[in-house]
């Protein structure tokens, strides 16, 4: 038995049998989920390194709980593997630009299986390939870690305001310059304000996750947001920029809206109530969303 626990949704049960013997032969751990609701119920309590996810199913189909994993920080980065009786190339293309880290036909056989879940597992989820700060799998180990230690510890995250309307209007690459940056910034704001050590783990998409000791956080978070704002003009156009912010459409209202990026950073420390990395996310996300409704750069440090 190796350490690596896969979740397994599909619809049928014997579908859901037959994964379970292949992967268990070959050392797996599984957990199983009949539908979507039940496997993201799964997904909010416990997190596997590996999700095998049938495309159709009733109520929510594969590619819909695909998409809420996708769209949230806290679970992104966990590989999907889609199983589908679809084999076209477009409904492979399709699978694959919405978010499947790799696409298996039915009926396979379990050597197949067992070929795509290695490979899956090998590839380098251990540190993102943008930032190449520790990611999935390592990130997760360390929320774990130091929720079982007795040292005050809080946890942080950073998200850019705006991000997704700049990376409509100036492209992909010049996102991912961004994303870099602010990576940059966060490591150089540890390196000089820092007096403990800090873990800093790269979420995926905008979203950085810190752990570090409670003196450090609130002047780690005055540098970080200090540094952002004062380098991040120059990633806008010399019009935008000589005006002092960006105008993109708004998908709220009619017309456009004009902002800048900025930094929400909010910060919570370890109380009895949290046992897992999936709780950690949720605390954090509900901060997040007061950050959010604030205008330009916010700090919230719950105390």
């Amino acid at each position: 038995m190796n350490d690596k626990e896969i979740l397994v949704v599909d619809d049928s049960r014997l579908h859901r049998a037959m994964i379970r013997s292949i992967l268990e032969n070959s050392g797996y751990r599984v957990m199983e989920a009949p539908d979507g609701a039940t496997a993201l119920e799964l997904l909010n309590r416990h997190l596997p390194d590996l999700v095998i996810l049938d495309w159709i199913m009733p109520d929510m189909s594969g590619i819909q709980v695909m998409q809420r994993i996708r769209s949230d920080s806290f679970l992104r980065s966990i590989p999907i593997l889609l199983l589908t009786v679809r084999d076209t190339r477009l409904d492979k293309v399709e699978a694959l630009s919405l978010g499947a880290d790799a696409y298996l036909t039915k009926p396979f056989f379990p050597e197949e299986l067992i070929a795509e879940v290695e490979a899956l597992l090998r590839r380098s989820f251990s540190y993102h390939p943008l930032t190449r700060l520790p990611s999935a799998s390592l990130l997760h180990a360390e929320v774990e870690r130091v929720l079982h230690q007795a040292a005050p510890v809080v946890f942080a995250y950073v998200d850019i305001d705006h991000f997704k309307a700049f990376n409509d209007r100036y492209g992909t690459p010049r996102g991912d310059d961004v994303i870099r940056f602010l990576a940059d910034v966060i490591q150089e704001a540890v390196k000089r304000v820092a007096t403990h050590r800090v873990f800093v783990g790269h979420i995926g998409g905008d979203d950085f996750l810190l752990i570090a000791h409670p003196e450090d956080i609130a002047p780690l978070a005055h540098e970080i947001v200090t540094a952002f704002e004062r380098g991040i003009p120059a990633f806008y156009t010399e019009g935008n920029r000589a005006q002092g912010y960006g105008e993109f459409p708004n998908r709220r209202t009619e017309g456009n809206t004009q902002h800048s990026m900025s930094l929400s950073i909010v910060a919570v420390p370890r109380t009895p109530d949290l046992s897992s990395y999936t709780q950690v996310g949720q605390k954090l996300a509900r901060l997040k969303a007061q950050a959010k409704r604030q205008p330009g750069s916010t700090v919230l440090i719950e105390r």
